[in-house]
């Protein structure tokens, strides 16, 4: 925040270019109030919405040099997987995968046998959101780690300022969505380890009633 109020106050007309070669500016009426992380999603939005909504050549639009411009237009690596067109097509294989998930546990709850049909699901559940949980507790320890020491580049060149920039969206911007995905996945173990036990506490039940039930 010091260097971009820094920057704009040196600039004559009161802007800051972050990026070289990026048309993209701040203004101090941009970032009045804002937090640090809200400063930096704000300035990587500009980046993130053209990429999205237009792909490679609207984040290619924003380049003033004209190599820069000729080389994202050929082609910007894993970040062209970053799209609308993209989000649309995984959500229609999503539903696919999901509607196929259902009609396979419908299959395994039909054919298992009395409490199994609680255990089993429970214990498919169960271990399929265990691995995830997992890696998603260990990426947002990384996630906390990166926010609490973050790494000062030596040198203020344009590519540190950028690594710099990246690696602070990402450490901005992850922690909700991680937090989000270990919610869902610890109501989903709580569920299945719901299932495994009324699964094992079922038949005990059933067998003190017969025992206690009046002979015919």
């Amino acid at each position: 925040m010091e260097i971009m109020r820094q920057k704009i106050a040196e600039s004559p007309n009161d802007t800051w270019q972050p990026i070289p070669s990026l048309n993209i500016v701040v203004r101090e009426q941009d970032i009045a109030g804002l937090t640090p992380r809200e400063a930096r999603l704000w300035l990587f939005r500009q980046l993130a919405e053209p990429l999205y909504y237009e792909g490679p050549q609207g984040l290619a639009s924003l380049a003033t040099d004209p190599e820069m411009r000729k080389n994202m237009e050929e082609g910007i690596g894993p970040l062209g997987l970053i799209s609308a067109q993209t989000h649309s097509k995984l959500q229609k294989r999503f539903l696919v995968l999901g509607f196929t998930s259902i009609v396979l546990l419908g299959l395994l709850i039909h054919f298992s046998y009395r409490f199994g049909r609680l255990g089993s699901p429970g214990c498919v559940i169960f271990l399929a959101a265990l691995p995830e949980l997992i890696m998603l507790s260990g990426m947002r320890g990384w996630l906390e780690q990166a926010v609490e020491n973050p790494t000062q580049p030596t040198e203020m060149t344009s590519v540190t300022l950028y690594t710099e920039m990246i690696t602070r969206l990402a450490a901005d911007a992850l922690p909700e969505i991680v937090q989000m995905a270990i919610r869902t996945y610890l109501i989903l173990i709580l569920f299945g380890s719901g299932l495994i036990l009324a699964a094992l506490i079922g038949p005990l039940f059933t067998r003190k009633q017969k025992s206690e039930s009046p002979s015919q």
